[in-house]
């Protein structure tokens, strides 16, 4: 059990790195137009590597606070993509809004997995 709880924190420090390069991404100024491919590779693939290791890990060894760790970890991911919010969902809306769905779904992923790992841990304490 203890792998597994190694396995769930990794998963939460893995989505806490491509948060922080999403977020340096999206300051550096001439990046944030020409940084498609850098938030595409370096900051959604390391995302969706991440969101399956916490959700497995979380779910099999159920630590004590990872889903408030992966309540956080997936807003903070989510936020990260502020940039790509701003820029282009208000030039190209459908296509905007779908590619920031696509960028930003392992931290809705954690949002939604930390949500029911917190419900499941606290139904039985009723």
């Amino acid at each position: 059990m203890k792998v597994w709880k190694v396995v769930a924190w990794v998963g939460i420090g893995i989505m806490a790195g491509a948060s922080t390069f999403a977020f340096f991404v999206c300051t550096t100024p001439p990046m944030v137009s020409e940084g498609w491919v850098l938030l595409a590779i370096f900051a959604t693939l390391p995302g969706m590597l991440g969101a399956p290791l916490v959700l497995i890990g979380g779910f099999v060894s159920k630590p004590r606070y990872l889903w408030i760790a992966s309540i956080i970890v997936g807003v903070v991911n989510v936020s990260s993509f502020y940039c790509l919010a701003l820029d282009v969902v208000a030039s190209l809306p459908l296509y905007g809004m779908l590619s920031f769905i696509l960028f930003s779904s392992p931290g809705l992923v954690c949002i939604i997995g930390g949500v029911v790992m917190g419900w499941l841990s606290h139904r039985g304490k009723a």
